[in-house]
C-alpha cells in the first residue's frame, strides 16, 4: 500500500528552520537530511547531534556504514525525527521501501528475515534525476536499480557528479559535497535563485 505522506507529519517544535511543507512524497532521507544542512548551515555530525539515538551519541567517535546507512537509519531515534521535524521519517522511510518490496514480490507481504528485506534491490550510490535536484528533491524511487528514468522527469539518472564524474554514496556523509548540494569540484547540483532562496515548493 502507498502511504499517505500527510499521515507521517506533526508540528515540528520549532527548534530548526523548518517547514513540513518542503517534504514531498517518496522523498529520500538524503533528500530531507540535505535539506536540513542547508536551511540550517549544518554538517553531519549536527545530524547525529541532533537525531542520533542514544547509543549513537555514547560513541566516541561515529563510524561505519551501519550508522551512516540511509536505508535502514538505524542510528536515528523517531521521537527526535517526529519533535524536531514533525515528520516520522524512520516510518516513512520504512513504509515506502516494504511498500516497493510488495510490489516486486507481487503483492505478497513483506517478510522480515527474507533475502528482499535487505533491500538488495535499491542502489549503493546516488541516484540522481538532474531536473528534481535542482530545486533540492531526490526521491527514494530514483534509488530502485532497474528505473533507468526518473519517474517525474522520464530523464536519465546519474549516478556521478556531472562534473568530476565522481560517484556519490547514498549515505549520510560531508566526504562528497563541500556543502550541501555543491561538490568538492565545485558542480552546485542546487539551482539558487536569489530572488527565493528556499523553494515554496520544497
Amino acid at each position: 500500500m502507498i502511504p499517505v505522506l500527510q499521515d507521517y507529519l506533526s508540528i515540528p517544535d520549532g527548534t530548526l528552520t523548518w517547514n513540513t511543507r518542503w517534504i514531498s512524497d517518496f522523498e529520500s532521507p538524503w533528500s530531507i537530511f540535505e535539506k536540513l544542512k542547508y536551511t540550517n548551515l549544518a554538517k553531519r555530525k549536527d545530524t547525529f547531534k541532533l537525531f542520533g539515538n542514544a547509543e549513537t551519541l555514547n560513541k566516541k567517535t561515529i563510524i561505519g556504514h551501519k550508522n551512516h546507512d540511509l536505508y535502514k537509519l538505524s542510528a536515528f531515534d523517531e521521537l527526535l525525527f517526529d519533535q524536531r521535524l514533525g515528520f516520522k521519517l524512520l516510518k516513512y522511510n520504512e513504509t515506502v521501501l516494504n511498500s516497493l518490496v510488495e510490489f516486486l514480490r507481487g503483492g505478497e507481504d513483506y517478510e522480515k528475515g527474507s533475502e528482499t528485506s535487505e533491500y538488495h534491490f535499491l542502489e549503493k550510490n546516488l541516484s540522481i534525476c538532474m531536473h528534481c535536484i535542482k530545486d533540492g528533491f531526490h526521491s527514494l524511487l530514483h534509488q530502485v536499480e532497474f528505473i533507468n528514468l526518473c519517474p517525474f522527469h522520464n530523464s536519465p539518472l546519474i549516478n556521478h557528479c556531472p562534473s568530476c564524474k565522481r560517484e556519490i554514496p547514498y549515505e549520510l556523509s560531508d566526504s562528497y559535497f563541500e556543502h550541501p548540494y555543491l561538490c568538492y569540484c565545485g558542480f552546485t547540483f542546487k539551482k539558487i535563485d536569489s530572488n527565493s532562496p528556499l523553494s515554496s515548493l520544497w
